[in-house]
């Protein structure tokens, strides 16, 4: 089954996710530290603008609140319940949706909001409707920048750039937590590592070896090695490259 992007998260199902986990709210442990319940309790608080929306500005600083000084030595079960217990759901969705989207690979808390974040909003998601757990990676090439022909132009690639190649694709690391002592950073470091070890496989590949071999299969092939080499203790993983883009040249190709 195809995975949901956490992007659209927001207006799927939050309402009954609220709902479920927060039935479970008297057995959250109390092994988390009082810092970190303490910022969840002010991020809950979120001022929101006359249209029901979020800014971006207090999404971001709604996600940050967890992000305490130990928040990466919680099990990743503590940490999944701190969220449940925040009191509305749809509005923890809705934060993270309106950042996924745009925050920058620049940031400094780009890993905590797209892996951190996004792994433990997906597992909850995926618990409550009793679904596979699966984080996405995406993985691209971009070639040249398409020289615009005049001031016209310009601003409009300068809004939307065009590229004369373009590679995506999307893969989809399905795991399993087998130990409850599993800890965040743990897990977010298997993630990590998968991610941008994918990634990095891909800055190595010429345009002819993405547009006339079997990328999906160079893909997969590594996504492996990738998955062999990790050697994580508390998880069980598995992996599926779902959809292969690559355009530019003369070439378009999906999949």
């Amino acid at each position: 089954m195809k995975k949901r992007t956490l992007v659209f998260l927001a207006t799927m199902l939050c309402l009954n996710i609220s709902t479920g986990c927060m039935a479970q709210d008297n057995n959250i442990p109390d092994a988390t530290s009082k810092d970190i319940e303490t910022s969840m309790q002010e991020g809950s608080t979120s001022v929101r603008s006359q249209n029901g929306g979020t800014s971006y500005e207090t999404a971001y600083k709604n996600l940050l609140s967890f992000k305490s000084e130990d928040y990466s030595n919680s099990t990743v079960d503590e940490f999944d319940q701190l969220l449940t217990s925040t009191g509305d759901l749809s509005v923890l969705f809705e934060d993270y949706s309106t950042v996924a989207e745009k925050i920058s690979e620049d940031d400094e808390n780009y890993d905590f909001i797209t892996i951190t974040m996004n792994a433990s909003l997906d597992e909850i998601y995926c618990k409550e409707l009793n679904d596979e757990i699966g984080f996405e990676c995406r993985v691209m090439k971009r070639g040249n920048l398409t020289e615009p022909l005049n001031e016209e132009e310009q601003k409009i690639l300068e809004a939307e750039p065009i590229y004369d190649f373009q590679f995506y694709a999307s893969c989809y690391i399905h795991y399993q937590i087998t130990d409850k002592t599993l800890t965040v950073e743990k897990r977010d470091e298997a993630l990590k590592t998968f991610r941008d070890d994918l990634q990095s496989y891909v800055d190595t590949l010429s345009e002819e070896e993405i547009a006339n071999g079997n990328v999906k299969e160079l893909l997969e092939k590594k996504a492996q090695e990738i998955a062999d080499n990790l050697e994580v203790k508390k998880m069980e993983l598995d992996f599926d490259v779902q959809t292969i883009s690559v355009a530019g040249n003369g070439i378009e190709i999906d999949g």
